[in-house]
């Protein structure tokens, strides 16, 4: 049996994050839910260790840090915050899927701020680690 995939979420509020972690909790992984600030994180947490004993669900206020253990890293960001956040992660999401779900987000930029990051915008949360990495 193989280890647990970790994927890492970074969102422009707490409740994009939680949609996104509600996708996982029943799929065998480990979520780290990255913000600069903790406000509305700890519920999440919670509401995911109940629905949940084999998705490990964490969160991190480093992103660069918490993006370097990340298999994937799924982005739902404002367009104002897309070029901090990718500058944040260059060093770290390197080889690997960075996948954009949010609308405002620009592709193309995104792909420009990531260049060794294999970048996708998706139209909706993936429903499973195996989504994110297939291509559509």
């Amino acid at each position: 049996m193989g280890m647990n995939k970790t994927i890492a979420v970074i969102a422009s509020s707490p409740e994009k994050a939680s949609a996104i972690a509600d996708t996982f909790v029943n799929e065998k992984c480990n979520l780290l839910l990255l913000a600069k600030e903790r406000d509305g994180y700890d519920k999440i947490l919670a509401d995911i260790k109940k629905k949940s004993k084999s998705c490990k669900t964490e969160f991190h206020d480093c992103m660069k840090d918490s993006c370097w253990e990340a298999d994937a890293i799924i982005m739902d960001v404002k367009m104002e915050e897309e070029e901090d956040v990718a500058t944040a992660i260059k060093e770290v999401a390197t080889q690997k899927v960075v996948v954009n779900i949010g609308r405002e987000c620009d592709y193309k930029k995104l792909q420009q701020y990531l260049p060794f990051s294999r970048v996708k915008t998706l139209s909706r949360v993936p429903v499973s680690f195996k989504d994110i990495i297939n291509d559509e």
